[in-house]
């Protein structure tokens, strides 16, 4: 209840403290011993979504249609003047960014390594090349545009050329293809029931950022099959 509470919450430490009737330095040492157990317990329940993008070929065998998208999350402005660069998102605020693959089902099946927010969305599949079988369909939008993996089905609206508009039948094709891609949307939205994604991470720790986003899918994912379950 102790991390649960922490991930959908994120209240101030002294808060999570008052809480669960100890010190701040108690908190934080119990926050940072059990995200990882809740890691370890999520992966052997199979609800963490893979990291490694060379075994996506094999975990994608039997599905005709994968959804692509990035994710940005605020961070606290950094305190190395050059990572404060690398991460200024241009919106007066500091960010990172993974790229997540889902399913129809909204489930996330893949996520990226955490890059500071001056890497694109499209530089990230050329760091980590996602793996496919060619009889897939991958649905994107125009943020991964270049980015065309061999063999693929590539489903993505097209963009207004300069000067001139889209025909009637591109303004349509783009509105189908927007009412497909909703649903790794929906998936994004599912993680970010944890407001600790959601809202401005207060630690400058880099790996317990990757962590959370990590734990957010797992049980976004989690919360997917007790409902199929059920």
């Amino acid at each position: 209840m102790f991390i649960f509470f922490y991930l959908k919450i994120f209240p101030l430490q002294e808060l999570q403290a008052a809480t669960f009737s100890m010190n701040q330095p108690q908190a934080n040492f119990w926050i940072h011993l059990l995200s990882p157990i809740l890691g370890k317990t999520l992966k052997r329940l199979k609800e963490i979504p893979e990291r490694n993008n060379q075994k996506l070929d094999q975990l994608l065998k039997d599905c005709a249609d994968v959804l692509l998208d990035g994710v940005e999350r605020s961070i606290q402005r950094p305190i190395n003047p050059e990572q404060q660069q690398d991460c200024y998102s241009g919106k007066k605020t500091h960010s990172v960014k993974n790229n997540i693959l889902s399913l129809l089902d909204r489930r996330i099946v893949f996520l990226s390594r955490t890059y500071d927010n001056s890497v694109h969305d499209k530089k990230i599949c050329v760091d980590q090349p996602l793996n496919f079988q060619k009889a897939i369909t991958l649905w994107q939008d125009t943020g991964f545009v270049g980015h065309y993996p061999e063999g693929v089905n590539i489903r993505m609206p097209r963009k207004k050329p300069k000067g001139k508009e889209l025909t009637k039948e591109q303004k349509q094709e783009n509105r189908e293809i927007s009412r497909f891609r909703v649903l790794i949307e929906h998936a994004i939205y599912g993680a970010k029931r944890c407001r600790i994604i959601k809202e401005r991470l207060r630690c400058h720790k880099f790996e317990f950022n990757d962590l959370i986003m990590e734990l957010a899918c797992g049980l976004h994912n989690f919360r997917i099959t007790v409902k199929c379950a059920t």
